[in-house]
């Protein structure tokens, strides 16, 4: 994984083992356990603790994360390697998950998607940045045909501050 950015926080879980299974498979995180408590790192850094509570407290809390999914008080950001990596992470974690936005093109990645995991993690996963000298992912869709004329807007994707108007980011 090329970039990782998140929250720190607290995650609820009725089987520690199998999450801390669940997130070293999936993403590549190493488990530790500091002052009582077992947590998730990457590359050193700390991302969540982990408490293991009743199976009821656990869906309790699940459901909270999923309600509250717009507000996600835990979540991670990943910029994987490649889009086979995005699509890997995706099917792993969306088998349980309440997807957000699937897998599809944006205007800064060929490829990214959204969800909120089975433990209640939000999580937003891409490939590396990337848009066809031609324009943009939107007006040129990755192994489809350049606009004869691409608008001027879509040349200024990667300007900073630039919102798209024809996509509205």
């Amino acid at each position: 994984m090329a970039f990782f950015h998140g929250t720190q926080g607290s995650v609820l879980v009725d089987d520690i083992e199998e999450a801390k299974r669940f997130y070293k498979e999936t993403f590549g995180f190493t488990d530790v356990f500091h002052h009582g408590m077992d947590m998730l790192e990457f590359n050193g850094a700390l991302f969540f603790h982990m408490f293991e509570v009743s199976a009821e407290r656990a869906e309790e809390y699940r459901d909270f994360m999923l309600k509250n999914s717009d507000k996600p008080i835990i979540y991670g950001a990943l910029e994987l390697d490649a889009e086979e990596d995005v699509r890997r992470v995706f099917e792993s974690v969306s088998r349980d998950a309440k997807v957000k936005e699937p897998i599809g093109t944006r205007p800064w990645s060929p490829c990214c998607a959204e969800m909120v995991d089975k433990y209640g993690v939000s999580w937003y996963i891409t490939a590396p940045e990337a848009a066809p000298a031609e324009g943009c992912v939107m007006c040129y869709p990755q192994g489809g045909q350049p606009p004869e004329i691409p608008c001027d807007p879509c040349l200024r994707w990667a300007e900073p501050g630039y919102r798209c108007p024809k996509v509205g980011i």
